[in-house]
């Protein structure tokens, strides 16, 4: 039996560390004019899904959910039931964090065994993810 846990029993919370670290991003990115986009510091393990969403008068509107292929894990598998509730609810939490109250979203978030991380962040008119 492994002893790595099952993507589905991962920790849904996000650290408060992370939290407060995307908060101040936000806050400093607005201030100083700065483009809508956070890229996270942190080497993240697990699996990468990168959710689309579209906002209006800060209702957060989930529209896609794509697996993201990477180095540790290259066949990018499709998020269970269990783990697009935990995308949902991670993305929606940091748009409210950042003050999102209009137009479309790019986040890609990593299930760690930790629960989940964000890697990155984008604001504004963006694409959906294209995988080569």
């Amino acid at each position: 039996m492994s002893s790595t846990p099952s993507r589905d029993t991962a920790d849904s919370s996000m650290s408060f560390r992370e939290l407060a670290e995307v908060e101040f991003w936000a806050e400093h990115a607005e201030a100083a004019g700065h483009p809508r986009s956070y890229v996270s510091t942190e080497s993240l393990d697990g699996p990468v899904f990168s959710v689309g969403t579209s906002t209006r008068s800060g209702m957060h509107q989930v529209v896609d959910i794509s697996a993201r292929p990477t180095e540790d894990h290259p066949r990018a598998t499709p998020p269970t039931e269990a783990e697009c509730a935990v995308l949902r609810s991670a993305v929606r939490t940091v748009l409210d964090l950042v003050g999102h109250e209009t137009g479309s979203a790019r986040t890609q978030v990593a299930l760690t065994t930790r629960g989940p991380r964000i890697a990155r962040l984008q604001l504004g008119e963006v694409q959906k993810d294209v995988t080569e």
